[in-house]
């Protein structure tokens, strides 16, 4: 939703903001391109046409360049989310990691919490076992 907001409003600013602007310059680009590439019509209507398919292609090609700023600075802010969000993961990682103790630690108090007692050291290891595995999928 807000990137839809942030590429109207930047589609908002640039339609706002070209105007009379592209007219004057694509008069002035099209007679630097005239004079650079040595161009002379034989009659007026040529050279109308031709000015006319001039501003067309530089039209478009101002719109992709105009459009690929845009692309361009989604694709920034995005990357920059990103790069926030997997911090944010990793950050979430070491917290939870510093948050237990050893496994030692957790098992005793998982035994004094819930009064655990085991008829054997071996049915001990073997709980302790599952309960270090389980640990560490949570």
């Amino acid at each position: 939703m807000i990137t839809h907001l942030i590429i109207y409003f930047l589609f908002s600013i640039v339609t706002l903001t070209s105007g009379d602007v592209e007219k004057l310059d694509a008069d002035l680009e099209w007679e630097a391109f005239k004079a650079k590439f040595n161009k002379f019509y034989p009659s007026l209507d040529e050279e109308i046409f031709r000015k006319a398919v001039f501003k067309d292609n530089l039209n478009f090609i101002n719109y992709h360049n105009q459009i690929s700023k845009i692309l361009h600075l989604i694709f920034k802010s995005k990357m920059k989310l990103t790069i926030v969000l997997g911090l944010l993961v990793v950050l979430q990682v070491v917290s939870s990691a510093e948050k237990y103790g050893s496994l030692d630690e957790e098992w005793e108090k998982y035994k004094v919490d819930f009064e655990k007692h085991y008829s054997s050291a071996e049915e001990e290891a073997k709980r302790k076992a599952i309960f270090g595995k389980t640990l560490e999928q949570i």
